[in-house]
């Protein structure tokens, strides 16, 4: 792949800035309310068990979550809690899983918006 990317003249891709050993990843190009793309604000996102998230967007935005244990391939399993409409005490828990491919393009700023932000 290294050859591959010489030949094609592809720009080498910088490190995403990682605590070493830790599901923390700083200096995101996005604001840290909103995970909207940002050209002046940065923000972190901690992905370790029992962190608390909140998803930005579609169907889910504005639901509260928290981030379970990584699995195998290496992409974490989040609880989302979704409100029961007209009963906003009442919640239902919704597993999904959020890939790992994605902090990546993050890191370099090539997606509209981060699909989960710190809620603390």
């Amino acid at each position: 792949m290294a050859r591959l990317a010489q030949v094609l003249a592809l720009p080498e891709l910088p490190e995403p800035v990682v605590s070493a050993g830790t599901d923390i990843f700083s200096n995101l190009p996005y604001d840290p309310t909103t995970g909207e793309k940002s050209s002046k604000k940065t923000c972190s996102l901690i992905l370790s068990e029992g962190s608390k998230i909140r998803v930005t967007c579609g169907n889910y935005g504005g639901c509260k979550g928290v981030v379970g244990k990584k699995n195998a391939q290496g992409h974490w399993n989040v609880q989302v809690f979704v409100p029961v409409e007209d009963e906003p005490s009442i919640v239902i828990p919704n597993e999904h899983l959020l890939g790992s491919w994605w902090l990546m393009e993050a890191y370099q700023g090539l997606i509209p918006r981060l699909p989960v932000v710190q809620d603390f």
